[in-house]
């Protein structure tokens, strides 16, 4: 007679890997920093929470990794949440100065300004588009006016007795700064910078969206295409559309005017479409050349030319830049 004996297979046990506490400690602080970033300046008091954080959340992760400790998930998800609430109230600062800074140069300018506003532009909502308005239309509208009405600023020293001048000298004096006028047909030379009017067109024009894809406008507006080219054989330039930046309105910018005195307002678009060929900023380096393209109101009928003046800061150098554009140069498209 046998005994039956029963036998039981013993397993060895599994122990639970250990986890690190520390990953937790730094999304939990995180999640308080992340919570309060969103505040302008106050967003700033979480952040010494977020640079703790991360730092636990850098060496938890590490822990895990070297020691196969358990909890890497929340260590990185302390380091990604930190990181965020550091860089929040860094970028709101930044920005609201940028804006106040903006303020405080139109105020500054409303200040000082005397009646001439001229490349000076305010936005204003008309159909599809926002136009850039010029506030210096008067500045060219009647040259004749400055005859009777000297500025006593434009005096070529503080000895200078402007009462004995006759009004051809106070004429000449006033033009001093005004920029000489170059035919489009030619190319404008400052410096090491070759500017050149590639065409002029009136139509519709072909348009870039914000999500890229390609749309039209959906009313005619002047076009000009200009060309930059780097003339200097060592030294690049940055160049800055004449355009202006989109969200700066008391910004330099391009203007133009007609052979009656009307000036036309540059244009800008809702959606935040940019013209097909617009370029922003860029660097150009030696012997290349770049495109751009301005936008304005079309030109009134029976025009003899218009005048293009362009602040040469643009490609980093002085002064302004005045190109005529003859009539049989604007094609209708």
């Amino acid at each position: 007679m046998s005994d039956n004996v029963d036998t039981e297979s013993h397993e060895p046990s599994r122990e639970r890997p250990r986890k690190s506490s520390l990953g937790i400690v730094s999304m939990i602080l995180g999640i308080v920093a992340f919570m309060i970033c969103w505040i302008p300046f106050v967003g700033f008091i979480g952040m010494p929470l977020s640079v703790v954080g991360l730092l636990l959340g850098i060496i938890g992760l590490i822990d895990c990794l070297a020691n196969k400790k358990a909890g890497a998930a929340f260590a990185f998800a302390g380091i990604l949440i930190c990181a965020i609430a550091i860089w929040v109230p860094i970028g709101l600062y930044r920005g609201i100065n940028a804006v106040r800074e903006n303020f405080r140069a139109a105020a500054e300018l409303r200040r000082t300004d005397t009646g001439d506003h001229a490349g000076r532009y305010w936005l204003s909502d008309t159909d599809d588009s926002n136009n850039w308005n010029d506030l210096g239309a008067s500045k060219h509208s009647d040259r004749n006016l400055l005859r009777s009405t000297p500025d006593a600023a434009s005096k070529p020293s503080d000895t200078t007795d402007v009462s004995s001048m006759s009004n051809d000298e106070l004429f000449e004096i006033l033009e001093a700064d005004e920029p000489k006028v170059h035919s489009a047909d030619e190319p404008l030379v400052v410096g090491y910078v070759e500017i050149r009017i590639a065409s002029v067109t009136v139509g519709v024009v072909p348009l870039t969206r914000i999500d890229g894809s390609l749309g039209e406008s959906a009313k005619s507006h002047l076009s000009i295409k200009i060309e930059v080219k780097n003339l200097s054989t060592n030294r690049k330039i940055r160049y800055e559309s004449f355009a202006g930046p989109a969200f700066s309105p008391y910004a330099d910018r391009a203007s133009l005017r007609d052979n009656f005195g009307n000036s036309y307002n540059a244009v800008g678009f809702k959606s935040l479409a940019v013209p097909v060929g617009r370029t922003e900023s860029e660097s150009v380096y030696p012997s290349k050349t770049i495109a751009d393209v301005l936008l304005f109101e079309p030109p009134v009928d029976g025009i003899e030319y218009l005048e293009l003046e362009m602040p040469l800061k643009s490609v980093e150098e002085t002064g302004e830049g005045l190109i005529r554009i003859p009539r049989t140069m604007i094609q209708t498209m």
